[in-house]
C-alpha cells in the first residue's frame, strides 16, 4: 500500500483504462541533421540497462534532428549494445570507475564537460520523454530565456494500486529535472547525492527561466530503486493548498483518491501515457 490507498478500493472508483498500448502507431523514424542548434542530452546511469534502453529509445525518436546523447556510466554493465540505432557522431559514452565518495552532482558535471551542444537537456535514465520534448522546449527558449522548465509532468508509480492511474505532478517554479538550458560553462551542479538539480537552477536568475505547460512531454517514473522514495512522488498530488484540501476530501470522505483533479488527463496526456507503457514493455520493464 502506498500513501493510504487501501486494497479494498471499489473498482467503480478507478480511473478509466487508457487505450491499449498495443494499438499505438510506431514512433517517428529517426532523423539526424546539423540544422539548428545542437542539443546535448546528458544522462548519468549505472547498472539499469532496461530503464536506460527506454530513455535511449526516447532519444532516438526525438523529432529534433540535431542532437547528441552524452552518457556518464559508473556501473559494471556495458551499455554499448543499446546504441545500435545511433550514429557514432551522435553518442558520447564515458565509463568511469565507481567510487563511494563520488556524488550524483559530480557525475552530472562530468556529463556537462563532455557535452558539445549549444543547448543541454537533462535526460535521466529512468524517465520517459515524448518525441516532441526537445522540439517544444527548444522553441520555448526563444529570445531572452536561457532555461526552459515544464510546470508539471505525468507521474507514474509501478505499484498495483497506482499502475493504471498516472497523474500530473507540478512544482513551483517548475520541475527541475525537465530542464533544457543554453550551454553555460559556469553552471555547475552542487556536490550532492540528491536534490542537486533543484540547486542547479540557482545558476540562472528567475527572469531567464521560462515555464511552459506541457505535462505530456515527460513521465517521471517510480520503479522502486529511485533516488527518492515513493512519498516524494505521491506528495505532488497535494502540494498546493487547493490540491491538499481536495486530497483530504477524496481520500477520507469520498474514498476515491483517483477522482482527484490531478488524475484528469486530456488527449495528449492519455496518448503519452499509452506510449510510455508501450515503450516500457518493449524495453522489458513491464511484462
Amino acid at each position: 500500500m502506498i500513501d493510504g490507498i487501501g486494497q479494498d478500493e471499489d473498482d467503480a472508483h478507478r480511473s478509466a483504462r487508457y487505450q491499449s498500448a498495443d494499438t499505438l502507431t510506431s514512433s517517428p523514424d529517426p532523423v539526424w541533421s546539423d540544422d539548428g542548434p545542437r542539443i546535448s542530452c546528458v544522462m548519468v546511469t549505472a547498472n539499469r540497462a532496461a530503464l536506460a534502453r527506454r530513455a535511449i529509445t526516447c532519444f532516438v525518436h526525438q523529432r529534433w534532428a540535431n542532437r547528441e546523447l552524452v552518457i556518464v556510466d559508473d556501473g559494471e554493465a556495458d551499455y554499448s549494445p543499446l546504441f545500435a540505432g545511433i550514429p557514432a557522431d551522435r553518442i558520447a559514452y564515458h565509463k568511469v570507475a565507481r567510487r563511494p565518495e563520488t556524488t550524483l552532482g559530480a557525475l552530472r558535471n562530468l556529463s556537462l564537460n563532455l557535452a558539445r551542444g549549444d543547448l543541454i537537456a537533462q535526460w535521466d535514465d529512468d524517465d520517459w520523454y515524448h518525441p516532441d520534448r526537445l522540439a517544444v522546449q527548444a522553441a520555448a527558449l526563444g529570445e531572452g530565456s536561457d532555461v526552459c522548465l515544464l510546470a508539471g509532468t505525468l507521474m507514474h508509480l509501478d505499484s498495483p494500486r497506482w499502475f493504471d492511474h498516472p497523474y500530473i505532478g507540478t512544482l513551483r517554479p517548475g520541475v527541475p529535472g525537465t530542464i533544457v538550458h543554453r550551454a553555460n560553462f559556469r553552471a555547475r551542479y552542487p556536490d550532492e547525492r540528491r536534490g542537486e538539480d533543484t540547486v542547479f537552477l540557482d545558476n540562472w536568475p528567475r527572469a531567464a527561466v521560462r515555464i511552459i505547460e506541457a505535462p505530456h512531454l515527460f513521465v517521471r517514473a517510480f520503479h522502486g530503486s529511485n533516488t527518492w522514495e515513493a512519498h516524494h512522488f505521491t506528495r505532488r498530488i497535494r502540494n498546493t493548498p487547493a490540491a491538499a484540501i481536495e486530497y483530504v476530501w477524496r481520500r477520507f470522505v469520498t474514498r476515491n483518491l483517483h477522482g482527484h483533479s490531478r488524475f484528469r488527463m486530456g488527449t495528449a496526456e492519455r496518448d503519452a501515457f499509452a506510449r510510455f507503457i508501450a515503450d516500457s514493455k518493449r524495453a522489458g520493464i513491464f511484462a
